[in-house]
């Protein structure tokens, strides 16, 4: 396997684990939309030896079904490549406001953790850079 497969693949299923949850939506919503039109015809048929009058709203019917799985991928897509969650549960203001608190709160540490290793590089000599380490040994 060449590098290149091997870096390709690891991208891909990084993505995949990444978007998983967004990536089975999307497979559901599109398998349900295959399923439906699929199966349509058979329907179409039984309905129409049975009930004629019935045929027009089930066409309707089959048609609106397709037509939100299409919306529900594209909402999908939309989400993964702008980065937002879609609404996975109701939200309240509460919960909008404990998630904004805790995104502080982990931000203000990720701040004092960065700031106190840079202080800490700061106190130390001056750092010898890998050139120095090996134009020095080249001389010895």
């Amino acid at each position: 396997m060449s590098f290149y497969r091997f870096a390709r693949m690891t991208a891909i299923v990084a993505l995949l684990r990444r978007y998983r949850g967004r990536l089975s939506n999307l497979v559901f919503a599109t398998a349900f939309a295959l399923v439906t039109s699929w199966l349509y015809p058979d329907i179409a048929h039984f309905v129409e030896a049975r009930h004629p009058d019935w045929l027009g709203p089930i066409l309707a019917f089959k048609t609106l079904i397709i037509y939100a799985a299409l919306l529900v991928i594209l909402w999908q897509l939309r989400c993964m490549i702008s980065g937002d969650e879609p609404l996975a549960a109701p939200s309240t203001h509460e919960g909008q406001a404990q998630r904004t608190t805790r995104k502080n709160a982990t931000k203000q540490q990720a701040a004092s953790v960065s700031n106190s290793e840079l202080d800490k590089l700061i106190d130390k000599p001056k750092l010898r850079s890998r050139k120095d380490n090996l134009l020095n040994k080249q001389d010895s």
